[in-house]
């Protein structure tokens, strides 16, 4: 597993205000004052059989997703366009950039709603990006 502090690190350096890890994720009552907020998850790992005999070096995709909450308490019709504007640029922001521990770029693997409240509305972007495991 690769660790997230870089993807939270160059989220803030991207200009986000509101970027935590998995383990400060807040619950839904406890949404964070600063809307939009970002929080970074792993999500999976999957390997490629080793290329090498007698020595494990093995392609690992690392999985990972960029949760995006946004306020409801905005005027008619703004909550799907600031959703989207947020969203994106976290697209513009991490695809194409490289995590210091990753063999190559990150992908974009896709989207989903992931969490509809009163108070919210929050948006998964999947993304990945590979390193080589190496024993």
């Amino acid at each position: 597993m690769l660790t997230i502090k870089p993807i939270v690190d160059h989220l803030l350096h991207g200009g986000f205000k509101s970027v935590e890890g998995v383990l400060e994720a807040p619950t839904q009552a406890d949404l964070p004052n600063a809307l939009p907020a970002l929080h970074v998850v792993p999500a999976t790992e999957s390997a490629e059989a080793s290329q090498m005999a007698g020595r494990r070096d093995q392609r690992v995709t690392f999985a990972f997703s960029v949760f995006v909450t946004v306020g409801t308490r905005l005027a008619r019709g703004a909550v799907s366009d600031e959703l989207q504007k947020q969203v994106q640029a976290v697209k513009d922001t991490v695809v194409g950039w490289t995590h210091p521990q990753a063999s190559g770029e990150v992908d974009l693997l896709g989207g989903r709603l992931a969490n509809v409240s009163p108070a919210s509305v929050t948006w998964e972007v999947r993304l990945s990006c590979r390193y080589h495991y190496r024993k």
